[in-house]
């Protein structure tokens, strides 16, 4: 588990930063509802961009059941039980990240709504033909050996059931010196390329719906987001030193998926761009990781 040993944003001290900051808006608002905490803790590169285009995309409606594997803080449990009143049962490994997420939850009355649970994902007992749909965002990058999951997840489903699949992919089979030297850097192990994705959730009986590029998008969030680290630690302020590495040094060269010119890239980002050298980064390195959200279905006639 050096994934949550090694990143700030699963420490104890991370997850109680983000309640403190939960809790003095509860305080300077008094009733609070989803919206007042709707990305406070957000984990994902483009908050809720790639969960909205899937529900606009699907005339999906109130009041389903779903599942969120590897919830996080909640964030995006919390946003569906509040925008389409949806019923969640939502599971991740870290325990206080799930106490973290009760809280954010009973924050803004929405603890009916959702169960949390902690647990392992590639070995946790699922009730049969359960959801209408399944959520899994940025999960099975740290998820090498996924065990029998994708099966557990299929029977969970009902008949018809939609799952909803957002993480990296490798594009190439083969990377070169640099890119292996990137992905030593963080704890991604189980980054597969789409063959093998396709093989492994395909193999136990979904049906591909679509496969979206999603790249340019979470470059654009990853970017941002190294920029004002970046700019914090030039004014004097405390920076976490694994979050200059990862999220400054490292993740910013894994997703550099961008179409327009590097000198625009320069001019939007410069702090970023210098940091990582970015004339070296946009003129030898290769394009090497993408980033899909996708949807699967379980067919109709499905039996488990």
């Amino acid at each position: 588990n050096n994934w949550a040993e090694s990143l700030f944003v699963y420490k104890e001290e991370y997850s109680q930063r983000v309640l403190e900051e939960a809790q003095q808006i509860k305080d300077s608002k008094g009733d609070c509802s989803y919206q007042d905490l709707l990305n406070v803790g957000i984990l994902h590169r483009k908050e809720h961009q790639g969960i909205n285009t899937f529900l606009s995309r699907y005339n999906l409606s109130d009041g389903l059941n779903a599942l969120e594997l590897g919830c996080g803080l909640g964030c995006t449990s919390r946003y569906l039980a509040g925008t389409k009143n949806w019923n969640l049962l939502a599971i991740d490994y870290l325990s206080h990240y799930v106490e973290c997420a009760k809280k954010l939850a009973e924050l803004c009355n929405l603890s009916e709504s959702i169960e949390f649970q902690q647990g392992d994902i590639t070995n946790f007992e699922l009730p049969v033909n359960a959801f209408d749909l399944c959520i899994i965002i940025g999960v099975y990058l740290y998820i090498p050996d996924p065990g029998n999951s994708f099966t557990r997840i299929f029977e969970s489903l009902k008949p018809g059931g939609l799952l909803y699949w957002e993480d990296y992919y490798f594009k190439e089979e083969n990377l070169g010196s640099q890119e292996q030297w990137l992905m030593s850097q963080v704890p991604y192990p189980g980054v597969r390329t789409k063959k093998a994705l396709l093989e492994e959730i395909l193999g136990v009986g979904f049906e591909l719906v679509e496969w979206n590029e999603f790249g340019e998008e979470w470059s654009e969030s990853a970017w941002n987001r190294a920029e004002a680290t970046l700019e914090k630690h030039r004014r004097g302020e405390k920076v976490d030193s694994s979050a200059l590495k990862a999220d400054c040094f490292v993740i910013t060269q894994v997703l550099k998926e961008f179409s327009i010119p590097k000198e625009e890239i320069r001019k939007k980002w410069p702090l970023t761009y210098e940091y990582v050298s970015g004339n070296t980064l946009f003129t030898e390195n290769q394009d090497f990781m993408g980033v899909c959200h996708s949807v699967f279905r379980k067919p109709l006639e499905a039996q488990c």
